[in-house]
């Protein structure tokens, strides 16, 4: 400790020295401040506005789609930068689709958002179909399917709730999304809403990612399509033993806190399990592993594995599992609990 002391005893004593001299040379003129500095770094967050975000190259590789904001406007809007004359041309804004309404947003998508690290409003995300002619976008708790030669927007008629995560289907057929607490299929060709799960609770939800994936795991989806698109595999939270706080918004002090399940350390955590079910609904096949010992669910991956992680010991697992489709449900033909693929 007292070598440390040292050197910070001598920068300290050359700072102090240095001190009069700056004073002496800037006279009263000196400033500590660069307020036109501080306000353009506020106002561009960071000088990050501008920057494009979320780019996604189409299947031909003709074009590269992105999400940017203007300068000085924290809204995103959606351009399409064309790879071979280099020009970039504007997709969609978010006043093309709100007609000069105001952008409103649930407090589940608030904290879906504050997990994502997303301060910006307008088109935070966005899909693109198979095929690259289809772009699927949510705005103000509502989607809408963008085609990408005319422009032209589809607003998808979802039934009243809270609705996140939505994905095409692999085969581009259906739009999935998860409408309060349930898993949900819209049939694009029918223009037909039908649920995947049923029963989903705030305290027992469906599809949803828990806050510690969200917050430490870096996974924000609850759900995953097979490659075949017939099939669901979505994840059930159960909330019941995990604590509720109340977090207020210091911008809105007059409306009432909102309620959030927050797992603090050496509390109880929500219990996680993994299941597949048919897209048009029916029973749902469980996967089993040893949830006691694994509690965290770290990502899934058709065909492959599911990994989850020790709480405690930080260990991972491979659980392998072989689905045997028919007509109407998924069924596991051989699981393996000890990481060794199925033969």
């Amino acid at each position: 400790m007292q070598n440390l002391m040292v050197p910070a005893l001598l920068v300290c004593e050359i700072l102090a020295a240095r001190a009069p001299a700056v004073a002496q040379t800037h006279g009263d003129k000196a400033s500590l401040s660069n307020l036109k500095f501080l306000r353009d770094h506020a106002e561009t967050r960071g000088f990050s506005l501008g920057r494009p975000t979320k780019t996604l190259p189409t299947p031909d590789g003709k074009a590269v789609l992105f999400l940017r904001a203007k300068a000085r406007t924290p809204k995103l809007e959606l351009y399409e930068f064309d790879v071979a004359s280099g020009n970039t041309r504007l997709l969609l804004t978010p006043e093309d689709i709100l007609k000069g309404a105001e952008e409103k947003l649930s407090a589940e998508e608030k904290a879906l958002r504050e997990r994502m690290r997303v301060s910006l409003g307008g088109f935070t995300d966005f899909q693109l179909s198979r095929d690259g002619t289809r772009i699927l976008l949510s705005l103000s708790g509502k989607l809408y399917v963008v085609d990408r030669a005319s422009r032209a927007v589809q607003e998808l008629q979802t039934g009243p709730g809270t609705l996140v995560d939505p994905k095409f289907s692999p085969d581009g057929k259906r739009v999935s999304y998860v409408l309060d607490h349930d898993v949900y299929a819209f049939d694009l060709a029918a223009a037909k809403e039908n649920p995947v799960t049923a029963a989903g609770t705030e305290p027992v939800s469906h599809g949803l990612a828990e806050f510690v994936a969200r917050e430490e795991m870096n996974r924000f989806s609850g759900y995953w399509w097979s490659p075949d698109s017939h099939f669901i595999a979505y994840q059930e939270t159960d909330h019941t033993d995990v604590e509720v706080w109340y977090v207020s918004d210091p911008a809105k002090p007059g409306d009432p806190p909102y309620p959030s399940r927050y797992p603090r350390p050496g509390k109880a955590n929500a219990k996680v399990r993994l299941g597949v079910v048919p897209v048009t609904g029916g029973d749902t096949v469980w996967m089993q592993w040893d949830r006691k010992r694994y509690p965290y669910l770290t990502s899934v991956q058709w065909e492959k594995m599911v990994r989850s992680l020790s709480r405690f010991k930080h260990a991972i697992k491979k659980s392998w599992c072989c689905w045997k489709p028919t007509r109407r449900r998924a069924g596991p033909r051989r699981s393996s609990p000890n990481g060794t693929p199925p033969g």
